[in-house]
């Protein structure tokens, strides 16, 4: 888990300067794929330890994960 928390920071800034003018949305949409990817690995490495009512969480955040993704790629599609 400590090597996936470390890389987030990281791809956050990549996926941040993409979106900086000039936008480059290919790039936007592979930072934000691979931090979707780290972010999605991390909610099932902790799902693997959580109580239930937290189990629920972890199934919002991975939702709105796949959520903000599919936004991004459909807007990059539309650009």
């Amino acid at each position: 888990m400590v090597d996936l928390v470390s890389t987030i920071s990281t791809e956050v800034d990549d996926l941040i300067c993409s979106l900086y003018s000039p936008i480059n949305i290919e790039q936007s949409v592979v930072h934000g794929k691979e931090l979707s990817s780290i972010i999605n690995q991390l909610l099932e490495k902790v799902k693997g330890i959580a109580n239930e009512e937290d189990k629920a969480w972890i199934e919002l955040l991975t939702k709105a994960v796949q959520h903000n993704l599919h936004n991004l790629q459909s807007k990059a599609a539309t650009a």
